[in-house]
């Protein structure tokens, strides 16, 4: 790991950098060399993984964060590189850079920001970028909606996607003698408890409280679909059931109804309506910038395709002064 001079990493934060690289990203590629597919992916018809690795890794960067108790686990690196690299296909360099303003106050950290999306281009005045950095997000999103049910000793038995993980011909397989796991993994209970608290600051639920979410909603709906029926038509009898066909849709923030192409303007100007009705957080400086996901999001590095479409908001995330 390279640091440059002087230092602008804080203990907390570099012990979490070494988590993401070495905990996560080093081990899963040395305990790869012990499976039966190392050097034989295609073979095995591996898929890629880029998006559950580094989903892993920006999660576990947070689990030192939770145990320090000194701040908040927010992942809004995450949700800024995946908003900057939408907005990158719609906003010049200087243009970028000046957006982002609204989120991060230093010029220095916007800087950094825009030029990890824009890096490669030629032409900084054309739209465009490289939208790689937006699977930080997508995995993060999706490895803390299984956290319930995920085997993450299963996890770090290589490079392994989320889809290969759930192929019984490839968890099947899997080779534990001689893994490693990282310090973090020692005492399972306090890492899964250290994912809960990630999960919950971010707003992300896990998929079985999703479900129990939606099991509450349904007769609350009813009833109040019933009341409204009763005081709009006195004179009739209350509906004995009245079924609500979204009640299992629930989720944890809609900002956006589905359409294919969502006005990023509208999203904003909800995603500003939510902040001001949400609860106010300790530490907090600045504006909050939103963190995107949806079910089918493709990540690509072409600096020429489009980033993938909005469709829900899943989740808002907030920006702690580090």
């Amino acid at each position: 790991m390279n640091i440059k001079l002087p230092c602008e990493y804080r203990e907390g934060r570099m012990i979490g950098v070494l988590d993401h690289e070495i905990g996560t990203h080093f081990l899963r590629k040395h305990n790869e060399k012990l499976q039966p597919w190392y050097k034989k992916r295609e073979k095995f018809d591996m898929k890629t993984c880029i998006a559950t690795e580094e989903g892993l890794a920006c999660t576990n960067q947070m689990v030192q964060t939770v145990k320090d108790g000194r701040c908040k686990p927010f992942l809004y690196r995450s949700a800024l590189n995946y908003y900057s690299a939408y907005m990158a296909k719609e906003l010049s360099f200087v243009d970028l850079f000046k957006d982002l303003e609204k989120y991060v106050d230093s010029p220095q950290a916007r800087w950094k920001f825009t030029l990890r999306v824009k890096r490669g281009l030629s032409d900084t005045s054309q739209k465009g970028g490289l939208y790689k950095d937006q699977v930080y997000l997508e995995g993060a999103v999706k490895v803390l909606q299984q956290r319930h049910t995920l085997d993450f000793k299963a996890l770090l038995c290589g490079k392994i996607s989320l889809e290969d993980y759930h192929r019984e011909q490839i968890y099947g397989i899997l080779n534990y003698e001689g893994q490693i796991l990282p310090p973090f993994m020692h005492e399972m209970d306090e890492y899964l408890r250290c994912l809960d608290e990630i999960g919950k600051c971010n707003h992300i639920l896990a998929l079985d409280e999703l479900s129990d979410r939606a099991s509450e909603a349904e007769p609350r709906q009813e009833e109040a679909k019933a009341d409204d029926m009763s005081e709009a038509r006195p004179n009739q009898e209350k509906a004995i059931e009245v079924v609500d066909a979204e009640a299992n849709n629930v989720s944890v923030s809609h900002f956006l109804k589905e359409t294919d192409e969502p006005q990023v303007d509208q999203y904003l100007a909800n995603l500003r309506d939510n902040i001001e009705r949400s609860a106010k957080w300790d530490n907090i400086a600045g504006d909050i910038p939103a963190a995107l996901t949806q079910n089918n999001m493709t990540a690509t590095e072409s600096k020429n395709d489009a980033a993938p479409p909005l469709e829900e908001a899943a989740l808002h995330l907030q920006i702690e002064d580090t």
